[in-house]
């Protein structure tokens, strides 16, 4: 994973905002009960960019994972109806054999 960094400012509507701080109070609390509330609430942007970021994360994946899954359904789906082999089938959706064979050389 490539790394770039962008700079994002959300305007967070009162509703939202306390929302974030209730999950955020939630998840912290075992910290806020050592450090004190004051000391944990300077660490609240930095606990919410890295929670919008692995929420999003989770998202990608499962919307990956979603989009294999249907490719394989489609191989499944080529193989029953249209009489292809796993072969066949994997190299129409994924563009390429499912294992690659090493070139053989004449001598």
């Amino acid at each position: 994973m490539s790394t770039e960094k962008i700079t994002v400012t959300i305007d967070i509507v009162n509703k939202l905002k306390q929302d974030a701080e209730l999950v955020f109070a939630y998840q912290m609390r075992d910290q806020v009960a050592v450090r004190g509330q004051i000391a944990v609430q300077k660490e609240f942007p930095m606990w919410f960019s890295n929670y919008v970021a692995d929420k999003l994360e989770q998202e990608a994946n499962a919307i990956n994972g979603r989009i294999e899954q249907k490719k394989w359904n489609m191989v499944v789906e080529l193989q029953k109806k249209f009489k292809y082999t796993l072969e066949e089938a994997t190299k129409q959706v994924f563009g390429v054999p499912l294992v690659q064979q090493p070139a053989t050389k004449i001598a």
